[in-house]
């Protein structure tokens, strides 16, 4: 019975061992799944704080790219800006030297037209008049040469330059306008390209080499860009690149189209009286003959005092044409004249003839020599002693009055309107002239020119 009760007791003190060692077992697994999930927790932890920082540090990158862009944009803008002042300035520039650079070439190609002498001016005026057949241009022509040429040179200037077109469409101002502004802005453009090559960095440098490189094609004065020296300029390339794109799309559409206003609506040259200027290069001098008023030859203003050489005409008018008259009548080379008859000799006759002259009106140097008339205050010379009062003139004798034949068709066609503008009797014509045509008279002139 006891050793029964003994056995008992054992088995049930080995199963309270055994569940002891399930307890215990059981509370080391627990332990071991608790240790488990604090370790599990601080790892959750640990990703927590690291993806916070891995947020953050994205964030960062964020914030660093939106500021660099932010800086890059205003970098663009104050490249853009830089840029913009620098073509407001080139454009005002390339205009002034382009409007100072025009009326010289147009000189030139106007000069030549007229082989850039006095006298192919005279025929060019004088081809006109006979075309238009306008008898009060004439006679402002004949009143005073010079003032008439200038006038009329103002309107074939204009004519020549802005109202003809060529080819191309466009007036020779607007043909040469473009010229300019092609060579200037590619000078610009190279200028712009070599500066950027020559310094990538300092913006103070980079206009100082392009002042100097552009100054092959026009004058950009330093002090003229001072106003964007001290700007920042982030990449002299990316400005360079602006300034090229606004120079080609912006800067030469604006020259293009300013120049094409002046000359349809306003031409008017700038700093610059091209006629006065054209006229004043192959007038020379200002004398005219004493006798018919045709202007002297010469294309040097002070050749008789500086040299002696006299004043000479290519072709003498007949006294007639400005209003000179017989002041009695009576026979001249087997010719019979009438008192107030108007002249159609030419001076070239009248110098080796027995005319005589008077001094009235005109600038004579030897009033002693003359034969007084009547007339109080009047006195007569000789022709053929001309030179003893007119002793810078030089005319060249002629028995044959050989007068051209543009001044037999202008007397014929208009000797009603000489008679009546200079208050004379009709001139005795030779029949002869009657017959000379306009074409004749054109002709005739342009063999005097050549």
């Amino acid at each position: 019975m006891e050793e029964e009760i003994r056995k008992r007791e054992e088995e049930i003190r080995k199963k309270k061992d055994k569940i002891r060692k399930v307890e215990k077992e059981t509370m080391e697994r627990e332990e071991e799944i608790r240790i488990r999930e604090e370790e599990i927790r601080k790892k959750t932890e640990e990703d927590k704080i690291r993806e916070e920082e891995i947020r953050k540090r994205e964030e960062e990158i964020r914030k660093r790219k939106e500021e660099d862009k932010i800086r890059e944009i205003e970098i663009r803008k104050e490249e853009t800006k830089v840029s913009s002042l620098l073509c407001v300035e080139l454009k005002r520039i390339v205009t002034d030297t382009v409007e100072k650079k025009i009326p010289g070439k147009c000189i030139e190609e106007l000069l030549g037209n007229f082989q850039r002498t006095k006298y192919g001016l005279i025929v060019k005026i004088m081809e006109d008049l006979a075309c238009k057949e306008n008898f009060q241009s004439f006679a402002s022509y004949l009143r005073d040469a010079k003032q008439f040429s200038l006038g009329w040179l103002a309107t074939y200037v204009n004519e020549k330059m802005f109202f003809e077109r060529g080819e191309s469409g466009l007036s020779r101002y607007e043909e040469i306008a473009r010229s300019y502004i092609g060579t200037t802005l590619r000078c610009v453009s190279e200028s712009v390209t070599f500066a950027t090559n020559q310094t990538q960095k300092s913006m103070p440098l980079w206009i100082d080499t392009f002042c100097d490189r552009v100054s092959a094609e026009i004058a950009v004065p330093r002090r003229s860009l001072r106003h964007v020296e001290n700007r920042k300029v982030g990449d002299l390339k990316n400005l360079q690149k602006i300034i090229l794109d606004q120079l080609d799309r912006e800067v030469e559409k604006y020259l293009m189209g300013l120049f094409s206003e002046k000359t349809s609506s306003s031409p008017t040259w700038v700093n610059a009286k091209v006629p006065e200027q054209v006229l004043d290069r192959i007038w020379g001098c200002p004398e005219n003959c004493p006798f018919c008023k045709e202007p002297c030859a010469d294309t040097t203003k002070s050749h008789f005092s500086s040299s002696s050489r006299p004043h000479m005409c290519v072709q003498h008018r007949p006294e007639g044409v400005i209003g000179y008259a017989w002041h009695t009548g009576g026979t001249l080379g087997g010719v019979s004249v009438k008192e107030r008859q108007l002249l159609y000799q030419s001076c070239n006759f009248l110098v080796q003839s027995s005319a005589r002259f008077s001094c009235f009106g005109r600038e004579c140097e030897d009033h002693g020599e003359g034969t007084k008339e009547d007339e109080p205050g009047i006195i007569w010379h000789k022709y053929t002693e001309y030179k003893t009062c007119m002793k810078g003139w030089d005319i060249a004798p002629d028995p044959t009055n050989g007068v051209s034949k543009y001044w037999m068709w202008f007397m014929v066609k208009y000797q009603k309107q000489l008679t009546e503008r200079h208050e004379k009797e009709l001139p005795n014509i030779p029949e002869s002239w009657g017959s000379v045509t306009r074409e004749d008279a054109l002709m005739d002139l342009r063999k005097f020119h050549n």
